[in-house]
C-alpha cells in the first residue's frame, strides 16, 4: 500500500511539473489570468494530495477509481488558446476561489478517490456537500469559454460526467457512515442549492 501511494505520488508530481511548464509559458506569452489561476489552483490542488492524511477506508472499486483520476486530472488536457473573454476570466476566479476554499476546508483530508478520512462539516462543506466539485465546473467552464476549441470542449464535456458521477459514487461509499448519514440530513444539496 505504502509502495503504491509512493508510486502514486511521483506520477502527479511529474505531471504537474509537465502542466506547470506548459501553462506558465502559455501565461508569458498569452498574460490571460485564467492560464495563471488554473496554474495556482490545480499547485495547491496537488500539494494538498501528496500530503494527505491515510484514509480509514478507501473504496476498492476500480470505477470509483477511474472516475475519480478522470474528475481530478483530465483538466491537465486542458491547452491554452488564443482569444480574451472577460466574463470566462471572471468565471475561473469564481470558480478557483469555491475550489480553494473546499481543498482548505478538507486540508489533509483532501483525497482523491472515494475514502473515509473524517466527515467535515465546516468550512465550504456546510453548504453544499460539494464545494470543491462546483468550483472545479465552474472553474472548467470559465477555462473552456476562455480557451473555445473543440479539443477543450471534450475535455469539459468528460470532466462534467466524471464530476456528476463521482458525487454518486462517493455518496454510495459513505452511505452507512452514521457521521455521513446526519450530515446529508443536515446539508441538503450536493452542489447547487434548490436545484441538484
Amino acid at each position: 500500500m505504502k509502495y503504491r501511494q509512493i508510486f502514486i505520488n511521483i506520477i502527479v508530481s511529474l505531471l504537474w511539473v509537465y502542466f506547470s511548464w506548459l501553462f506558465l509559458s502559455s501565461f508569458l506569452i498569452t498574460h490571460k489570468p485564467s492560464t495563471l489561476i488554473f496554474f495556482a489552483t490545480d499547485t495547491a490542488t496537488v500539494i494538498f494530495f501528496l500530503f494527505r492524511r491515510d484514509p480509514l477506508f478507501v473504496s476498492a472499486k476500480p470505477f470509483d477509481w477511474f472516475i475519480a483520476i478522470v474528475g481530478s486530472f483530465f483538466s491537465l488536457l486542458f491547452r491554452p488558446a488564443a482569444g480574451f473573454f472577460l466574463f470566462a476570466e471572471i468565471l475561473t476566479g469564481i470558480g478557483s476561489v469555491l475550489q480553494l476554499s473546499g481543498i482548505l476546508s478538507l486540508n489533509r483530508s483532501f483525497g482523491i478517490v472515494p475514502a473515509n478520512r473524517g466527515i467535515k462539516q465546516n468550512g465550504a462543506y456546510q453548504f453544499v456537500r460539494h464545494p470543491m466539485y462546483l468550483g472545479a465546473i465552474i472553474f472548467c467552464l470559465g477555462y473552456f469559454l476562455a480557451n473555445v476549441t473543440l479539443w477543450n470542449g471534450v475535455v469539459f464535456a468528460f470532466i462534467i460526467m466524471a464530476q456528476i458521477t463521482r458525487i454518486i459514487n462517493e455518496e454510495e461509499f459513505f452511505a452507512k457512515d452514521e457521521a455521513y448519514i446526519q450530515y446529508k440530513a443536515k446539508v441538503r444539496w450536493r452542489l447547487i442549492p434548490y436545484v441538484f
